[in-house]
């Protein structure tokens, strides 16, 4: 444990202008809070005990806080490493966290340092570009080279970045110290002659202790922060605590168990709502439990196996990692959990369960990751409700007895650490399905998916030699398959669904441009996973057209033996037939590759072959995609200025058109904008709603276990009210009936109480009318921006991924 914390608050902060004439940047308020309270507060939520502020400027600004204070006279001489230095004694010969004094960070943030073994490691934000572009509208302004090698180690800090590559993230202006920690800076730091110590921050310092040898280990944070450097970063902070304020998208949902016009009638009632406090509280449910624990016997399984290694499987669009993982599921040394519902653990981690003491991780565990174990949380949306071979069983397994065999994992007293709980989690899921596994060592499949840059950070961090298998699909035929699977499950509403998909697939700019959210990468998450031979290609096509030699290489290059699960796609060991929409098995060789897939046309195959140059991997792995050929000139005319076939194919979306309406507001009629930002907001509320498929998931919950392998026709009504949205949720079963998709719909209670008046129709016609044109534009614009900044600024050089598709055959 790290028991002291150092927050450096002696620097005016002259960019900041007036706002700092009489008091450090560690005063200015931000949320009702100055930010200097907000380290205060997180620093002591991740268990720091003494804090000291070491001031300069304005110190009086920063007083009476409880904490120790240490000032420097001479802060307008040195830079940050002096100022640290100030309180080396105050320190002494323990271990502290040292933070600038200008960032506001969550908790997790420091106690991810703690997850790190090493003399220096410093924090730092490996999705770093959504926050750098609502700053300073251009990721390169104000970044520093950030590179990392092998284990997370630092290799390089300070330059100025000329490339995207050139950053694996960005210095927070957070760091872990030990004893030799500090001795180290501040030998270093004392050597330089007097003028080089006047410029030596700590990013030059690092720098410097890296070229001569010296270990920097990193710590990756997944959650929100900000550095506060000049006004604009002051009004990007507030808006960020405000809305983290708000309330969260996720609704209230309400089961009332009445005849849809019954419940209708009574939905005004706001006694009726029930907190999401009040649904948890079904962890506790008897009926939800065995009635037998582990013996001691089974007990003892928990000591009889080692992992030692971690594997994770990542996408490249619609390219079969559901159906690899599927695949290796149920072999006797992969531990592994349904889908992707352990692919949120490092940020569970972050923001909850390390808070929390040991006695009550593992409470908490099985609170976050009920899913494991709850019936009604099984996800509908990728077939696991109809698991087996009469599409009639459900994935998880009994909350006892995994309880169990996570208790028995820490009898002994072992230290429950981020590490050792994702450990033991998969290990005591696969005991408690009662999974066969081989004797000896095991390994982990983690379903990365394409999770931000930081998930596969901190997984790193705990495994540093762990591989990842990147699956990769024909480019055409994942735009089109991409295409269909957005319009098919009404995903990714606020744009359309061709320029979604391009986006996702080809520009590797702009995705960082957006917050943190799933995305889909062509390149190994960090440089040297590629160079260091920890990530390998797979293609779908070899995957199911040499599935057995496919499955040989890749177990060979994992030392997995091959078993003859390997060709029958599984979850918890029953029979998986895929995906709800697709109403078919999953087995290598039973069907088509691209069922039900539109394809592409020449014109638009000639596009995808223009973008390739994004996707070098993709390129490489396909060389015939990319293949020129000699065309007329009507086709070169046709690939720079024709529609694309899709076009035509994709949804319209409403949100997408009152969005586009709200960029010519300005010459609208003011109460027509008025009524557009209210539409806009419901609208955007309904298809977060769809997004999260809250309504089946929260009325199957409510289900008995007979009842839940049926059909759930789900609809969820949506009315305002004085504390903001809230939501109820209608169900109507039918068991008896099998079909292939679960259905979910989502109205206003308004709308379909009162029938809409001639005003709101004429406001929808011609918000959908003037809308519609404007959406399609900003699509055609947005696609030809694309197109021109890749073929006319091709990515820089990276390191090609192996292919898994030369067979490996056993002796």
């Amino acid at each position: 444990m790290v028991k002291k914390a150092v927050i450096l608050a002696a620097g005016r902060g002259r960019r900041m202008g007036k706002l700092t004439k009489d008091r450090p940047k560690a005063a200015l308020v931000v949320g009702d809070h100055a930010l200097i309270d907000w380290q205060i507060a997180a620093l002591q939520a991740a268990g720091v005990e003494e804090i000291a502020v070491v001031t300069g400027h304005g110190a009086q600004a920063l007083a009476a806080r409880g904490v120790s204070y240490i000032h420097n006279p001479d802060w307008d001489k040195g830079t940050q490493v002096e100022t640290l230095l100030r309180a080396a004694d105050w320190i002494g010969d323990e271990p502290a966290v040292v933070s600038y004094g200008d960032i506001l960070y969550h908790p997790c943030a420091a106690l991810a340092l703690l997850e790190r073994p090493g003399d220096i490691v410093v924090g730092y934000d490996a999705d770093h570009r959504w926050l750098w572009k609502e700053r300073f509208g251009n990721w390169l302004k104000d970044s520093e080279t950030f590179k990392l090698g092998p284990g997370q180690v630092l290799t390089e800090i300070g330059g100025k970045p000329t490339d995207i590559e050139e950053l694996d993230g960005q210095f927070m202006g957070l760091m872990l110290l030990t004893p030799e920690g500090l001795t180290k800076l501040a030998e270093r730091y004392r050597a330089a002659p007097a003028p080089e110590r006047q410029r030596l921050d700590f990013t030059r310092l690092l720098s410097t202790l890296i070229a001569e040898g010296a270990r920097i280990d990193t710590a990756a944070n997944l959650l929100p922060w900000m550095e506060v450097d000049r006004a604009k970063d002051l009004a990007v902070a507030r808006k960020m605590v405000e809305r983290d304020d708000l309330p969260s998208v996720a609704p209230r949902l309400v089961y009332a168990g009445q005849a849809a016009a019954a419940c209708v009638q009574s939905s005004t009632d706001e006694s009726e709502l029930v907190d999401e406090s009040e649904i948890t509280s079904r962890a506790d449910d008897p009926a939800l439990r065995d009635d037998h624990s582990p013996s001691p016997e089974a007990y003892a399984q928990v000591g009889e196996h080692r992992i030692v290694d971690v594997f994770a499987v990542q996408n490249w669009g619609r390219s079969g990692s559901t159906f690899l993982q599927s695949l290796l599921d149920d072999h006797p040394q992969v531990l592994s959990t349904p889908n992707f519902y352990s692919r949120r653990y490092y940020l569970a981690w972050a923001r909850s369960i390390a808070r929390v003491p040991d006695g009550q991780k593992i409470d908490a565990f099985l609170k976050i990751f009920r899913q494991w174990w709850d019936p009604g949380l099984v996800d509908a949306t990728a077939g696991l409700h109809r698991l087996g071979p009469h599409r009639n069983a459900l994935a998880g397994v009994s909350r006892q007895t995994l309880e169990g065999y996570l208790r028995a994992a820490f009898a002994t007293g072992r230290s429950i650490t981020r590490r050792s709980l994702f450990e033991a989690g998969h290990l005591a899921y696969a005991l408690a399905r009662g999974q066969s596994l081989a004797p000896g060592d095991l390994q982990i499949m983690f379903p990365v998916h394409g999770e931000p840059r930081s998930v596969a950070a901190a997984l790193l961090e705990d495994f540093p030699h762990a591989r990842f298998i990147h699956t990769i699909r024909e480019p055409t035929a994942n735009v089109a398959s991409s295409i269909e699977h957005l319009c098919f499950n009404g995903l990714d509403v606020r744009a359309d669904a061709l320029e979604s998909v391009l986006a996702s697939l080809f520009d590797r700019r702009s995705r960082r441009y957006g917050p943190p959210h799933t995305s889909f990468e062509s390149e190994a998450y960090f440089p040297y996973l590629a160079a260091n031979g920890q990530a390998r290609l797979l293609r779908l096509e070899d995957l199911h057209g040499d599935g057995a030699g496919v499955l040989a290489s890749l177990c060979a290059w994992l030392n997995l033996q091959q078993a003859s699960q390997l060709l029958i796609s599984t979850y918890d060991g029953k029979l998986w037939w895929n995906r709800p929409e697709s109403g078919s098995d999953s087995r290598i060789g039973g069907q088509a590759l691209d069922r039900n897939a539109p394809r592409l046309g020449p014109v638009d195959r000639s596009k995808v072959r223009a973008l390739l140059d994004a996707a070098p991997n993709i390129a490489a792995a396909y060389p015939a995609a990319r293949q020129e050929t000699t065309r007329p000139v009507e086709e070169k005319l046709a690939v720079a200025i024709g529609r694309w076939r899709q076009e035509h194919q994709a949804r319209r979306s409403e949100v997408r058109c009152l969005t586009s309406l709200l960029t010519i507001a300005p010459i609208l009629p003011k109460a027509f904008v008025n009524q557009l930002k209210q539409a806009l907001e419901r609208e955007r509320y309904r298809a977060r709603l769809l997004e999260l498929n809250a309504g089946a998931i929260g009325v199957r919950r409510r289900l008995s276990d007979a009842d839940k392998s049926g059909t759930v026709r789900a609809v969820l009504l949506i009315s305002a009210s004085s504390t903001g949205w809230r939501t109820r949720a209608l169900s109507d079963t039918r068991p008896d009936q099998r079909v292939e998709a679960d259905r979910l719909g989502a109205g206003f209670l308004d709308e379909l109480v009162v029938p809409r008046s001639v005003r709101q129709s004429l406001f929808w016609a011609a918000a959908l009318g003037l809308g519609w044109p404007l959406a399609r534009l900003h699509t055609y614009l947005s696609i030809r921006g694309l197109m021109i900044r890749r073929i006319m600024r091709p990515s820089a050089a990276t390191t090609p991924l192996t292919l898994c598709a030369a067979p490996i055959r056993p002796p």
